[in-house]
């Protein structure tokens, strides 16, 4: 995936003059005055993760990265090659020599291999996250307490996982397969298994409804509760009220409106009522 949605060189300016005065000065903060086959190091400005900075028109590029396409005109963030590779493992590193263009997985692999990253859960307890959570209906929170990290991360393997040669496609989310209470049947059932003391975890899972849904119905507030022509009903009972001297607010909270949508009840407010 592209690290960027513009390429470098549309940053650059188009004059032949400038792009030297710009290569110019990006050269001049790096220090390769010492061994010509040993590291470069960035003399300049680093950013939050220990690699050189260099801002081109208001944005910061990687060091190592200008190196690369000031030298040999490669540039990484772009097809399949999104990455810049230190071979050196020094981060301020410039030396074009010790930098090569990759793919963004074997920048991971080799940080990983020369023990610079590592992974928190291996490859088999993702692998066993993604089971119990298919198979066995286990939610993303309890799988987070079960193997000490964050929902997030579980989201992630969930959602596709590539790692150590093995891909794997999405599972699909099952609060995507949840539907809507449609009918005076959905009500009915959903009314039923209330009764016999279910939790709401079981109702959904039961009939499919989504959660939101199950509340409603219990609480009375879903508009299969609601007669046919219920709004009408409801402004001309809100207007009676209101002309009979019941404040804006007092009208809203009885018959749960929203302040800005009594507008279309009883007009905007006056400047007495302000």
């Amino acid at each position: 995936m592209p690290l960027r949605t513009k390429p470098l060189s549309s940053f650059l300016p188009k004059d032949p003059v400038k792009l030297h005065k710009l290569e110019a000065k990006f050269w001049s903060k790096v220090d390769n005055t010492t061994d010509p086959s040993g590291c470069w190091p960035w003399t300049g400005r680093q950013n939050q993760f220990g690699y050189g900075a260099f801002c081109i028109r208001v944005r910061d590029f990687g060091a190592h990265r200008l190196a690369v396409w000031f030298d040999r005109g490669e540039e990484a963030g772009h097809g399949e090659l999104d990455a810049t590779m230190h071979t050196c493992d020094n981060r301020i590193c410039c030396n074009p020599s010790h930098l090569r263009v990759c793919t963004n997985y074997e920048n991971i692999m080799d940080s990983t291999l020369k023990g610079r990253k590592t992974f928190k859960l291996t490859t088999e307890q993702a692998l066993e996250i993604r089971r119990l959570y298919a198979e066995e209906g286990k939610t993303q929170t309890e799988l987070a307490k079960l193997f000490g990290v964050t929902q997030p991360t579980i989201s992630y393997f969930c959602a596709g996982m590539k790692r150590n040669g093995i891909v794997a496609p999405p599972i699909p989310n099952k609060a995507t397969e949840r539907r809507r209470a449609t009918c005076e049947s959905d009500r009915a059932m959903v009314v039923a298994l209330a009764q016999q003391r279910l939790p709401y975890a079981e109702i959904v899972a039961r009939t499919g409804i989504c959660r939101g849904q199950v509340a409603k119905l219990l609480q009375g507030t879903h508009y299969l509760h609601r007669p046919k022509l219920w709004w009408k009903q409801i402004q001309a009972d809100a207007q009676a009220d209101f002309d009979a001297g019941m404040s804006r607010a007092d009208v809203c909270r009885k018959y749960e409106l929203h302040y800005q949508r009594s507008y279309l009840v009883f007009g905007k407010p006056t400047t007495e009522e302000k």
